[in-house]
């Protein structure tokens, strides 16, 4: 038998980036999603079926200077924050290192999302890591029947051109129940 038998599920790649998004020197909060192929648009009524999920992937590099500060991410719909990491101390002093933000939007009741994800980042010879929770544990009602244009976004509280985020591969992924 079959390990997957009987499963529906299906999913559509509907965005991905094909140029970097630097936000870097600047305190004010910036979208990290780059120009890319595809569309950022999750379709009216795609959030009305229970199970049905967007799954947001960014990918690239962290530099920070002496002072790197703490950075901000939100997930958002619309242009409406839907989900808000908490601010998240950044290590001083890292070159190119790792960076991967990844996040789930979940429908569960008609016009109702939970969301899950975090933003990862790597540095240094010994491997330090530092993680950004994002989750959205409760259900919340959105506007399901509109085309929902996805983003995510970064403020960092210390302008250095020092300090930057730059997502080099990003991938939009519809998951159908």
């Amino acid at each position: 038998m079959p390990y997957f038998e009987n499963v529906r599920t299906w999913f559509r790649a509907a965005f991905m980036g094909v140029a970097d998004a630097t936000v870097a020197n600047t305190t004010n909060e910036v979208s990290l999603v780059p120009p890319g192929v595809g569309d950022r648009v999750i379709p009216a009524g795609f959030f009305l079926t229970s199970g049905n999920t967007a799954r947001l992937i960014l990918r690239g590099t962290l530099s920070t200077g002496l002072v790197p500060g703490t950075a901000t991410f939100k997930i958002k719909l619309n242009g409406t924050t839907l989900i808000s990491g908490s601010a998240s101390a950044l290590l001083a002093s890292v070159s190119t290192s790792g960076f991967q933000l990844s996040t789930t939007i979940t429908a569960r009741a008609s016009g109702k999302v939970v969301g899950a994800g975090d933003a990862r980042f790597v540095s240094g010879l010994l491997g330090q890591r530092s993680f950004v929770d994002l989750n959205l544990d409760t259900p919340t009602a959105i506007t399901p029947d509109v085309d929902n244009v996805i983003d995510v976004t970064v403020a960092m509280t210390v302008a250095s051109a020092q300090n930057s985020i730059r997502t080099i591969t990003c991938t939009l992924e519809l998951l159908y129940a």
